[in-house]
This record gives structure tokens, C-alpha cells and sequence, in this order.
């Protein structure tokens, strides 16, 4: 256990070091952190009901839930590719069958477009984003179209905070006796962010 100890902390030495040294780009990002899953977000929905985080939200149970990378391709546009799970608990008014298993994957890609040359305050780095994705939930599967606002505050020149809302509309397999989500899924992430 200890030689393990020693190796990981070697390899954060490098990865650090190696980050560092090609901080002139910076073109990549590698970001990971939770997430959580509200159900009952439509085109219905009011305002404050996105932020309803008691009745609506299912925050991930495990310190790491969404993972992302994402490359920088020019003119203030990254692409990315993430991949999310969660444990569901709170659902919509249709209810979930007996043999349910609450668990929800998503894989998304997102055309990423950097805000921060129309306007940034501070350190904060505001964005928007829109591409497909494939949700995974219960016993139904589905293409999403994904529209999606954060931002990125870096406190180190390698080291950020990323925070993201995205909007995921359901294409598929939405039939009645499967409409567990009503056609439409939000997705609240906080991620730790790394450049290089």
C-alpha cells in the first residue's frame, strides 16, 4: 500500500509539472465532480422550479459523478465529451415500475463556445454549449439534445472550478408507460477543473 502511496504521488508530480509546462496552450481540460438530476424540468416548468433542490433535485451519492474532456479547436470553441451517472429517488408524477433500478447514465457531447471575450467579471469564464447525447435510464434509452450554460473560474493558472446547468430534450422512447422524466431532463454539475 505504502509503494502505491509513493507512485501516485510521483505521477501527480509529473502530471503537475508536465501541466505547467505546456500552459502556453492550454487546449485541453479535463474536468470531474457531481452532479445532480431533476426529472420534471420542461418546457412547462416555471422558473423558480429549477431550483427546487428538496423536491425535485437527486444529488449523486458519490463524491464523483461526471466526468468531462475537452479540447480547444479555435475561435473561442472547444468540443467535449462527458459521461455522468446518478442513483434516481424522486420522480415525476409517473412512477417507476417495480423492478426499477434508479440508475441513470449519460454520455453528451457539446460544441463549447467561450464567453469570455464578450464578457467576463473577474476570474469567472462564461460559457454556453449545445450537442447530442444518449441517456441510459430504468428500463428506457434515448437521444437527447442538450443546451447547456456555465462557467469556468480559474484560481490557479491550471486549477478551476467549473460549474454547468444543461437541458437535455428526450427524443426517444418516451412512450407513456415509460415517461419517468415527461420528456425532459436538467442536470446541475460542480467539477473540479484542470488545464493542460
Amino acid at each position: 500500500m505504502k509503494k502505491i502511496s509513493v507512485l501516485f504521488t510521483i505521477f501527480c508530480f509529473l502530471l503537475v509539472n508536465n501541466i505547467y509546462g505546456q500552459d502556453s496552450e492550454n487546449k485541453w481540460q479535463f474536468s470531474f465532480g457531481v452532479n445532480a438530476v431533476d426529472l420534471d424540468a420542461d418546457s412547462s416548468t416555471k422558473p423558480a422550479e429549477f431550483f427546487d433542490v428538496q423536491n425535485n433535485w437527486n444529488v449523486s451519492k458519490s463524491p464523483v459523478s461526471i466526468f468531462s474532456l475537452s479540447k480547444y479547436i479555435g475561435n473561442n470553441i472547444s468540443f467535449g465529451l462527458s459521461g455522468s451517472f446518478n442513483t434516481i429517488s424522486k420522480y415525476t408524477s409517473s412512477q417507476p415500475s417495480e423492478n426499477a433500478t434508479n440508475e441513470f447514465l449519460a454520455i453528451d457531447a457539446m460544441f463549447k463556445y467561450d464567453l469570455s471575450d464578450v464578457f467576463t467579471v473577474g476570474k469567472l469564464e462564461p460559457f454556453v454549449g449545445i450537442g447530442p447525447g444518449y441517456t441510459w435510464f430504468e428500463d428506457q434509452k434515448y437521444l437527447t439534445g442538450n443546451l447547456s450554460l456555465g462557467m469556468d473560474y480559474w484560481f490557479s493558472e491550471v486549477f478551476g472550478l467549473t460549474f454547468m446547468a444543461d437541458f437535455k430534450n428526450n427524443y426517444d422512447d418516451i412512450r407513456d408507460s415509460l415517461r419517468y422524466d415527461e420528456g425532459g431532463t436538467m442536470r446541475w454539475s460542480a467539477m473540479l477543473s484542470m488545464k493542460f
